[in-house]
């Protein structure tokens, strides 16, 4: 970059100029927000729970967005190895 644009920037400067909060000051400031106080969080089922409980329209829709997201993968993954070489 340009030496005007460094110095806007201030690229020579450090990003991390204080040091990380303790565990617990980390905590207690995340918990201070409303909604996330004596939340408990449930992960959602796994995949063969959501699985069964999707309808048929909703698995077709599933199967096609797989199929596209697996052709356009192989397309720009063949295109950015081309690209890195």
């Amino acid at each position: 970059p340009s030496e005007m644009l460094s110095e806007l920037m201030h690229f020579g400067k450090s990003l991390f100029i204080t040091f990380p909060l303790k565990e617990q000051a980390r905590k207690d400031m995340v918990e201070q927000y409303p909604g996330m106080k004596d939340t408990n969080y449930n992960p959602p089922d796994t995949m063969p729970d959501a699985v069964r409980t999707i309808n048929a329209v909703q698995s077709k829709h599933d199967r096609s967005l797989k199929c596209l997201q697996y052709l356009t993968s192989g397309t720009v993954r063949r295109f950015m190895s081309q690209k890195t070489r």
